[in-house]
């Protein structure tokens, strides 16, 4: 019986230390994100091209990034499903 008790007590313990933790949590108010991230923060400006293919009507994101001085040449960067455009900011800049 000793046991339970001690038991009990470290539970009451950390459910009552978690609990304004999870209030916290739930009053803090965090955008939700679209299946187009709308309101993800780019670091450059989104465009988006429209057009038909196959049936469907698709959009495709883009930043067009201009560079500080003349023009050199043309540069695309891409990315995968596993991270978005954000991820070229430093090479774009």
């Amino acid at each position: 019986m000793h046991f339970s008790h001690q038991l009990i007590a470290v539970i009451v313990l950390v459910v009552s230390l978690l609990c304004p933790v999870q209030a916290a949590a739930k009053n803090d108010t965090i955008a939700p994100y679209n299946a187009t991230l709308d309101n993800f923060d780019y670091p450059f400006e989104v465009d988006r091209f429209t057009f038909e293919s196959q049936g469907q009507t698709l959009s495709m994101a883009f930043m067009d990034v201009k560079p500080q001085g003349d023009p050199i040449a043309t540069v695309v960067l891409l990315h995968g499903k596993n991270f978005s455009g954000f991820y070229w900011e430093r090479v774009a800049s």
